[in-house]
């Protein structure tokens, strides 16, 4: 990665444009070997390691939101997954153990993190208010049975993927460079996520967006 190269790149994360700010810790004749490349805008940071930017291992997505646990962007989520009580289970990938805690304090649903942008594994972020956690590295899956989950955020990877652990009338999540996949209606969409359902019994409306209250 020659340091001239850099202010080309751009954070792949939907958001305002921005050139990356890279910290190089290993040069040699202006090329960072070792080194990581950072967004202003959403704080997602890119490793180059050998010379190589690494744009598939992302450290940190929705930075200024997950990894700060932001009650905001929490509640966001939590509302266009409906899950709006502790009945429904729901997945976040490739987000963080503090976007989790966050959705926690909202509404108690039982969570699955998966591929957590952070390291915080901790055995006492394993609860939240009462509420189940399990912490997974799915490496790009997600290992559960079909039809177990209420919702899934689809912060990386795929969303297709994550279809089929979806019930009928299931929410599925992604930001809006992701393609809608097969077996999903969409729901709504805004500058910076869609919502979808998971097909179902084609005799049953689709579920409308809910309001979604705050705990007092």
């Amino acid at each position: 990665m020659h340091v001239e190269l850099t202010d080309l790149f751009r954070c792949p994360v939907p958001h305002r444009d921005s050139w990356l700010v890279a910290a190089a810790d290993r040069t040699e004749a202006r090329v960072i070997l070792d080194g990581v490349l950072g967004c202003p805008e959403c704080g997602a940071e890119y490793p180059i390691r050998g010379g190589v930017a690494r744009f598939d291992a992302r450290t940190s997505q929705h930075g200024d939101y997950a990894a700060n646990g932001d009650p905001e962007f929490a509640f966001r989520i939590a509302a266009l997954l409906g899950a709006t009580d502790g009945s429904v289970t729901i997945a976040l990938v490739g987000t963080t153990t503090g976007l989790a805690r966050a959705i926690g304090s909202v509404v108690p649903v039982r969570c699955i993190v998966v591929d957590a942008a952070d390291e915080d594994f901790a055995v006492s972020a394993l609860r939240i208010d009462g509420a189940p956690l399990a912490i997974i590295r799915g490496n790009g899956t997600l290992p559960v049975a079909r039809g177990a989950l209420g919702g899934v955020y689809a912060g990386s990877g795929d969303p297709a993927v994550y279809t089929a652990a979806l019930r009928a009338g299931g929410r599925l999540v992604a930001p809006v460079a992701c393609t809608v996949p097969a077996g999903i209606t969409e729901l709504a969409r805004d500058g910076s996520h869609w919502v979808g359902e998971r097909a179902g019994d084609t005799s049953t409306a689709p579920a409308s967006l809910v309001e979604l209250r705050r705990r007092r």
